[in-house]
């Protein structure tokens, strides 16, 4: 096939920052007009690509990151030269079975990895979700081939869930994580984007009903005269709540924005 019909090149892509302040850098392989991008791995600023890209660079770091792009660019050319006939689906097979060779990570290998990474971050919360998705897939099977990640495996994990004595919010919220390392893996070439299962003729993540119920003005009246212990959590969680529903419906968390108001309440105790 003539080498001019397909490009591939490595690119920063500045699309999306991260919250360290880098972008990564993508393998962009463009045919017909249309391209599609595959990660590397790599997270840079836009100082250290132009950095890279400079012939005169003498950071170490950066000679090596440049020395695994010009790698991968000349891996692409080798796989876009040996297909026959060139289609993105035939590139990322071709792809993928050369990191077979070479030991792609699990799944659950990327899971870890993008734990460790929002641990490094300091997003405890959202690492914490995330170990907890990766320990429910686990006790499902304890091990996943990208080619058994299908909207049946995927259908039979939310019946399991749901055997075990779990909501529909907490399945939805493991899924949503798994589909974000799903999305990785295919960034990365371990998957075929044809193979993508989240898909809304395939598998669609179940959703929780939030079911808003009024109270009755009985039920405002008890809550309104029910006696606590000055000083309490009890005491506060009360005034915390009757200050939202005065102040008709306000968010608790916006409560910290106008202390003054709601110490005013508590003073006045009503």
């Amino acid at each position: 096939m003539e080498q001019s019909t397909v490009t591939a090149k490595v690119v920063l892509d500045t699309r999306r920052i991260k919250q360290d302040g880098t972008y990564p850098l993508k393998l962009r392989v463009t045919y017909q007009r249309t391209f599609k991008d595959y990660r590397l791995g790599i997270d840079l600023t836009p100082e250290d690509y132009q950095q890279m890209v400079n012939p005169k660079n003498r950071n170490e770091k950066l000679r090596e990151a440049k020395l695994k792009v010009l790698a991968r660019e000349n891996e692409a050319h080798q796989i876009i030269r040996a297909l026959p006939v060139f289609s993105f689906k035939a590139f990322e097979k071709a792809m993928l079975g050369d990191k077979a060779k070479r030991g792609a990570k699990s799944i659950y290998e990327l899971m870890e990895d993008y734990i460790a990474k929002l641990q490094e971050e300091d997003r405890i919360s959202t690492s914490s979700s995330y170990q907890t998705a990766l320990n429910s897939l686990r006790e499902f099977s304890k091990k996943i081939r990208y080619e058994d990640i299908t909207p049946d495996f995927l259908e039979k994990f939310c019946k399991h869930m749901l055997q075990e004595g779990r909501s529909t919010t907490t399945i939805g919220i493991y899924l949503r994580s798994f589909r974000t390392i799903v999305n990785q893996a295919i960034e990365q070439g371990y998957m075929h984007r044809d193979d993508y299962p989240f898909k809304r003729n395939k598998f669609q993540i179940p959703t929780g009903r939030n079911i808003k119920k009024d109270l009755k003005s009985n039920q405002i009246e008890q809550l309104f005269n029910y006696q606590t212990i000055p000083g309490t959590n009890e005491d506060r969680a009360k005034d915390i709540w009757l200050f939202s529903y005065l102040c008709n419906g306000i968010n608790i968390k916006d409560i910290d924005v106008v202390p003054f108001w709601f110490t005013l309440l508590r003073v006045s105790k009503y």
